[in-house]
């Protein structure tokens, strides 16, 4: 986690590696480690419940967003079709995100949050996972077949 011992949240630096070669994703991804950044300045500074309810709530609408786009993506350059099962995988990995963050709010919302440090871990490790291991497979195949 990017969070020092004095509470202080590092913020996560865009790197080339993490390119998928497809601007608009990628564009798309820069945007989604800006809100990631946000949401660590936000737990850092302990500002409570309601704040962590808008930021939760910015992430996951622009991730819907986003997966839609690469979804539009997916049908326009036929990776259902020349990819079946990392299509179905890929589309798979969106409904779990979308899962987790929406359990994270409710739970936020009953009085029985999970831990802030929890989100703020899953999000880190399941965008940059997501977009090493089957972002850039996509990203491999529409430029492949532009």
């Amino acid at each position: 986690m990017n969070i020092n011992t004095d509470n202080r949240y590092i913020p996560i630096l865009w790197e080339a590696r993490f390119e998928t070669g497809i601007s608009e994703m990628d564009k798309h991804h820069k945007v989604l480690v800006s809100i990631l950044n946000e949401a660590g300045m936000v737990i850092a500074a302990n500002t409570g419940k309601e704040k962590l309810l808008d930021i939760s709530r910015h992430l996951l609408e622009y991730a819907h967003y986003h997966f839609d786009q690469e979804e539009q993506l997916m049908q326009q350059y036929d990776y259902y079709e020349y990819a079946a099962e990392e299509a179905e995988q890929h589309k798979k990995e969106h409904a779990y995100f979308s899962e987790w963050i929406v359990t994270f709010r409710e739970q936020l919302r009953s009085g029985d949050p999970i831990s802030p440090h929890v989100l703020l871990n899953f999000v880190h490790q399941w965008l940059f996972e997501h977009i090493m291991c089957i972002d850039k497979k996509l990203g491999a195949h529409i430029a492949k077949h532009k």
